[in-house]
């Protein structure tokens, strides 16, 4: 029975033991090699997993199209004839892959993209994957020139679909993620894929073109760890707005002397390096407190688990403070209750929580690593300005937020002008973000037509 096994791997993966769980994901698969969902899930958690090595997660990557796409229709996308009109006179066709077009953290990031594309240059295509529809669903509908529902659709369906609107450069939103449409892509549904924002790892996908990155995600030493081309944009590779109003940053009120930190990652993200190290910097800060704030906190078996782990390393439960979900105003409310907030380290950094603590006047202090994974906060606090705040040693972070603790009036004075820094650094410029987007398409197509021995002139069709 795969399907237990898979379902013992997600309770364990709940629960925070993440080798656990991919041992059962890994059994799942052996037991049934077609699961996609279960092998879905082992890359998800391996690329979680700080035991787990950049080169062990590509290599399991780059196996998922060797299961999950037969050989012929592999061979027929390798092989494929792709014929695009001239760009003369038209616009680009771009289009979007992704199941979360909903209140997720994907679209926090790509709807101040829809929204600043020039739709005189380019013509905009956005595939849903998804189930869940809301205002945010309804808000993006409005933002793009076709919206095409694909959920339930056979590869096959999809293929057909986006090979019929002539799709010249198009985008994987999701990657090893619920929803995804991989095997649409490995079967080379556009003459320019790329892989873009929704995924932290590389797909492994053979017909995937490119990895859209930055200098600082995705440094040169990273390559290694792709299967496909890292294409580094010349400013940070996101921006951020939330999509809803924010409550103003005040930061806490009252006179006493206790400094809190705070996480409000994913519990996934908690590894034991991550409590070893806060451990040694609340031992160094005796009045501070640590507020960790996430869904699977509400599970007593994981307050448990969580509140060990800092005890074995002499913190007090009383310092240790933990809280489940809250609607987003108040999550974000919440950041105004805490002084500092601290990056996971061992595995996967923050990205929209580092933004989300950022953009309410919180320092997010973090320890930068050598997979990509570990890289997202270092991106965002050098495109905001505070490379100070990325360190290199254990001994870096603690003295880092040590400084800060023992500093109040830096802390205030943060608290009131991040935020308009925020805005005015490449984070809150989303147009300057889609036009070095929608100049790396352009070069991208540009680069794949070059390489074509014909192309087809205006009113012709695609036959490929």
């Amino acid at each position: 029975m795969a399907e237990t096994y898979s379902n013992i791997g997600l309770i364990y993966s709940y629960q925070g033991k993440l080798e656990h769980a991919a041992q059962y994901f890994e059994k799942s698969v052996s037991i049934r090699p077609d699961f996609a969902e279960a092998y879905t899930n082992l890359l998800f958690l391996k690329s979680f997993a700080s035991s787990s090595s950049p080169d062990e997660y590509l290599g399991l990557a780059r196996s998922w199209e060797s299961r999950f796409v037969p050989p012929l229709e592999r061979k027929h996308a390798r092989e494929k004839a792709q014929i695009r009109q001239e760009l003369s006179g038209r616009r680009l066709r771009v289009g979007y892959v992704s199941g979360d077009y909903r209140h997720h953290a994907v679209a926090y990031f790509i709807a101040k993209v829809f929204e600043h594309h020039d739709q005189s240059r380019v013509e905009l295509f956005a595939y849903s994957s998804g189930t869940m529809h809301d205002d945010v669903t309804a808000r993006l509908k409005g933002t793009v020139n076709h919206w095409v529902e694909i959920f339930g659709a056979s590869d096959a369906e999809v293929l057909a679909r986006i090979e019929a609107d002539q799709i010249d450069v198009l985008i994987d939103l999701s990657g090893h993620t619920k929803h995804e449409r991989l095997g649409v892509f490995a079967r080379r549904a556009a003459p320019v894929q790329a892989s873009y924002l929704g995924y932290f790892a590389s797909t492994g996908l053979t017909e995937m073109d490119y990895w859209i990155g930055d200098e600082i995600l995705t440094r040169k030493a990273t390559d290694s760890q792709f299967s496909e081309e890292v294409w580094r944009l010349p400013r940070a590779w996101v921006s951020y707005c939330p999509l809803f109003e924010a409550p103003e940053p005040v930061g806490r009120t009252g006179t006493d002397s206790t400094v809190w930190f705070g996480c409000f990652n994913s519990l996934l993200k908690l590894t034991a390096e991550s409590i070893a190290l806060w451990s040694k910097l609340l031992l160094e800060i005796p009045e501070g407190v640590l507020l960790l704030k996430t869904k699977l906190l509400e599970d007593v078996g994981n307050q448990r688990r969580v509140l060990a782990g800092f005890a074995h390393h002499g913190v007090a439960t009383e310092r240790i403070v933990l809280e489940g979900e809250s609607q987003w105003e108040d999550y974000m409310d919440a950041y105004n209750r805490i002084d500092i907030a601290l990056d996971p380290v061992g595995g996967h950094s923050g990205g929209t929580i580092s933004c989300d603590a950022l953009w309410m006047g919180v320092p997010v202090i973090h320890a930068t690593g050598t997979a990509v994974t570990s890289r997202f906060t270092e991106s965002i606090l050098t495109a905001l300005g505070r490379p100070e705040w990325v360190c290199e040693t254990e001994e870096a972070y603690i003295a880092s937020a040590a400084a800060l603790a023992r500093d109040p009036a830096a802390r205030k004075a943060i608290r009131l002008q991040q935020r308009e820094q925020f805005v005015k650094s490449p984070l809150g410029d989303a147009k300057d973000l889609t036009q070095h987007l929608e100049a790396a398409y352009f070069t991208m197509f540009e680069r794949w037509q070059s390489k074509q021995g014909e192309i087809a002139p205006a009113g012709a069709q695609h036959h490929g």
